[in-house]
């Protein structure tokens, strides 16, 4: 999958094809360097396919992504988000969030994320 850094300024820098255990790694070292928390860690399937996931301290993530499966009903898809942020704690719990984005469909994979948030 393709992989990148991005900041809050929406600066995005393409690092390339990564295994899921390379973009584990990468979050590992960013999480290691001191007053970069601005900085996210995101891997994509397409332009609209992503998952980005930032530090908010050495224990604390925040994941970020786009809701692309939009809920059935007239009414639920009108007011439905159009993102999901969810913050978890622990490195473990980012990069299983890195692992479930690798390997499920992106109807699963937003459905891991809105149960966690919940």
């Amino acid at each position: 999958m393709k992989c990148y850094k991005s900041d809050n300024d929406g600066t995005l820098v393409e690092l390339g094809e990564f295994s899921v255990e390379e973009a584990i790694e990468l979050l590992r070292i960013h999480r290691e360097e001191d007053g970069k928390n601005e900085l996210f860690i995101g891997a994509s399937r397409s332009n609209r396919d992503f998952v980005e996931i930032g530090c908010c301290g050495k224990k604390c993530f925040m994941i970020h992504t786009d809701i692309l499966t939009k809920p059935s009903g007239f009414l639920r898809s009108l007011f439905s988000k159009s993102s999901l942020d969810v913050t978890v704690s622990g490195i473990d719990r980012a990069e299983d969030i890195f692992r479930k984005y690798y390997s499920e469909s992106r109807d699963s994979f937003e459905r891991y994320l809105k149960s966690i948030k919940n």
